[in-house]
């Protein structure tokens, strides 16, 4: 843009001369057209800058390490002017880390329309992705003056980390002896007192012990008790957040959403339940989610890349136990 004054100043300086060394009414009227243009287009520019508005808008809200993020920022132009060049800024940063990136984008807009201009970013590293539109810029039609206008939408997108499922079996077996659990297999019996699963008529071969005597008397007939079957989660996943700091903490939180992340898909595909804790800086508290089937693995997400790195003493297990 500083090229472009230069030349118009140039421009001015040559006609002005030629205007004096031709001293021609023709000359003089080029003459002063040319140094009143930069006054108009700068009065247009600044109608324009009033009443252009610009928005950030995504239809995605979670997307996959590596995978073109389409981030769409809708644009109105309500008056009679076209804008030869206007240009975006976008920032973006992973949650995870403070580095923050910035990109341009430069494009045309009609007069009297609404735009919607799509801008591709990509993730290598998961985590809660925070976008911002930082502001547009709005040129003249010679590129003479520009008008900056600071905005702050933002919006999130969550980056996953990828799933592997394990192979190899994980050598976790359910014992004989009877668990504790406050949850209960809706569709299999067990062996658990506390807890009836159902209740039936008498079969031959069924314990005496289980009979349903109140309800047998007024039945008219042996009704037995079933007991419910507690389901195993006795099994823990806890991810540490104690992350190193400066440019490997990204590696580091992306390596330890995706080794207990697959852990924890492969334990479902196992048929396994089990808990995935962690602790957050934020309340001080260790947060557990009970993991039963797919979408109990989704929430746990959400909340890890919610969670914040931690820092210094190494704190969280005990806060657990």
């Amino acid at each position: 843009m500083l090229q472009n004054k230069i030349r118009y100043l140039i421009l001015i300086i040559l006609m002005g001369f030629l205007s004096i060394l031709y001293n021609e009414y023709v000359m003089g009227i080029i003459f002063l057209t040319i140094l009143i243009i930069p006054f108009c287009l700068f009065a247009i520019l600044c109608f324009c800058y009033g009443m252009v508005r610009a928005e950030l808008v995504s239809g995605v809200h979670v997307a996959n390490k590596g995978e073109v993020i389409p981030i769409s920022v809708r644009l109105h132009n309500p008056t009679i002017f076209p804008i030869s060049n206007i240009t975006i800024l976008l920032k973006y940063k992973n949650a995870y880390s403070g580095k923050q990136y910035k990109k341009e984008y430069s494009f045309s807009l009609d007069r009297k329309t609404d735009t919607t201009v799509i801008c591709n970013l990509q993730s290598e590293f998961a985590g809660n992705l925070e976008i911002t539109l930082a502001g547009i810029r709005l040129y003249d039609f010679l590129k003479i003056f520009s008008l900056r206008r600071k905005l702050n939408g933002q919006i999130k997108i969550a980056i996953l980390p990828f799933f592997y499922e394990m192979l190899e079996n994980t050598p976790i077996r359910k014992s004989n002896r009877i668990i504790e659990s406050d949850y209960y297999s809706p569709v299999k019996r067990g062996d658990d007192p506390s807890e009836v699963f159902a209740i039936r008529e008498y079969t031959e071969g069924d314990r005496p012990q289980r009979i349903h005597w109140k309800l047998s008397i007024k039945q008219g007939q042996l009704m037995i008790k079933d007991f419910s079957d507690p389901q195993n989660c006795s099994v823990l996943i806890f991810a540490d957040l104690q992350a190193p700091a400066g440019a490997e903490a990204l590696r580091y939180m992306d390596a330890l959403l995706e080794c207990s992340l697959s852990l924890s898909y492969s334990l479902i595909m196992q048929k396994q339940i089990h808990y995935l804790a962690w602790y957050g800086k934020k309340h001080g508290a260790c947060t557990r989610v009970r993991i039963a089937q797919e979408k109990d693995l989704f929430e746990a997400v959400d909340g890890l890349l919610a969670a914040e790195i931690l820092q210094g003493a190494a704190r969280d297990l005990t806060a657990y136990l």
